[in-house]
């Protein structure tokens, strides 16, 4: 969550709000594809639904934030490579 202070100008407001919007509508429609709207299970296996959703949803914001610029396509990868 951002404070006043965090936010000098309200255009930056606005951005920061559109950003948040377009992730918790790619979450759900992704959650979607993955039946996670049909959760019905003990907390347990539930976390271990959501997280991976959460973070192929983080790497597939990350590369289509990437084709837009192609030049860090290969550092992505680079960081991808070594964490694995």
């Amino acid at each position: 969550m951002l404070g006043f202070d965090e936010i000098s100008f309200s255009p930056q407001a606005l951005h920061i709000y559109k950003q948040k919007d377009v992730v918790e509508k790619a979450f759900n429609n992704y959650k979607d594809k993955c039946g996670g709207r049909k959760m019905r299970s003990q907390e347990t296996s539930l976390d271990g639904r959501v997280f991976p959703t959460y973070l192929s949803l983080i790497l597939q914001r990350r590369l289509e934030q990437a084709k837009k610029n192609p030049w860090d396509m290969s550092r992505i990868i680079d960081e991808l490579s070594a964490t694995m």
